[in-house]
């Protein structure tokens, strides 16, 4: 993703493992003497002028807070951090330094959610009722992930259209908060890593959202009530949706008992796909508007992480003026 679109160019590597070192090198032409194994060494003799962070998340707050104390800005990859407190702290390390820390929530900038936010942003629109969200993964192999996604720690970074999207569309944070996890007996996770949840909006909407890691197909369904009509999008298997699967259709709300209206396709928003979380970073480290992967938005995904936790944990619903 790094290129001219994006403005971003690697300039050093640093990874505890040759081995993963020379894949870099092969990958991005940088020779030996720009590829690090000391962290802290990088950070100071390499001449970069920001960092991207892609390790555990049980690393990405340290890690982060070494290169914004430096005047470094910091793109670290998702989940934000291990747990709420910590997503906290972070935020509050960088503004101290007037720092600047993002995380890459990168499916906000497909297709497909990228003009869903457009619409449900418009002021013109009234209040959604209410959206519906199927997202499911097939998970065959467990290990990088091993001992961090569970209930404890929820696969929340993940959160599409529900979390990442829906906080910069005006509908204000999420008052309340319903889940509830389980797990399957196929699945490749020691604890439940499946979970329905339940959320209403300051503003009034509502939102049904099932997010699953032991699916046999995985999808993304989206649908959107509101009082003009309903908007309908659908991903089957994201990996393979340049293959013509990706789709998004608008129905008007009929005036008639039980009436249906017919359906339109959607054109979606120009993008750059995942490229533009570079763009977006590289726009903010020259000054420009806060960013919906800015550290401080991303403590909206956050809260919903810990409440989603809460209200399994407690098997109660959940209030936002609950988290501390």
């Amino acid at each position: 993703m790094c290129g001219p679109d994006t403005g971003v160019e690697v300039v050093a590597v640093c990874d505890l493992s040759e081995e993963a070192l020379k894949t870099a090198r092969e990958l991005t032409g940088l020779d030996e003497s720009t590829c690090y194994t000391d962290y802290e060494t990088a950070l100071d003799n390499s001449g970069a002028e920001c960092v991207i962070i892609c390790a555990p998340t049980a690393f990405h707050c340290s890690l982060a807070k070494q290169a914004v104390d430096r005047g470094l800005p910091v793109l670290c990859e998702k989940g934000m951090a291990p747990d709420w407190d910590a997503a906290r702290d972070m935020v509050d390390f960088g503004r101290e330094r007037d720092g600047v820390f993002c995380v890459s929530q990168n499916y906000r900038y497909n297709g497909l959610e990228r003009t869903i936010q457009r619409s449900i942003a418009d002021p013109s629109v009234r209040i959604t009722w209410a959206m519906c969200s199927l997202s499911t993964f097939i998970i065959i192999v467990f290990a990088r992930f091993s001992g961090c996604s569970t209930i404890r720690s929820p696969p929340c970074g993940k959160c599409r259209v529900t979390t990442s999207t829906i906080s910069r569309s005006g509908w204000g944070p999420v008052s309340e908060m319903t889940a509830h996890a389980s797990r399957a007996d196929w699945s490749a996770y020691e604890h439940p890593a499946n979970t329905s949840v339940f959320m209403r909006f300051e503003n009034g909407a509502v939102v049904n959202y099932f997010h699953g890691h032991d699916a046999a197909r995985g999808e993304l369904r989206v649908a959107v009530h509101g009082s003009r009509g309903a908007l309908i999008g659908s991903v089957l298997d994201r990996t393979s949706s340049i293959g013509g699967l990706e789709r998004l259709e608008y129905t008007p709300r009929p005036a008639t008992q039980f009436g249906a209206g017919e359906p339109y396709n959607v054109p979606f928003a120009d993008h750059l796909g995942e490229a533009g979380v570079l763009a977006d970073f590289r726009t903010y480290i020259q000054g420009g508007p806060v960013p919906g992967i800015s550290g401080y938005q991303n403590l909206n995904v956050m809260a919903l992480c810990k409440m989603v936790v809460m209200s399994v944990e407690t098997g109660q619903t959940v209030n936002r003026e609950e988290l501390t």
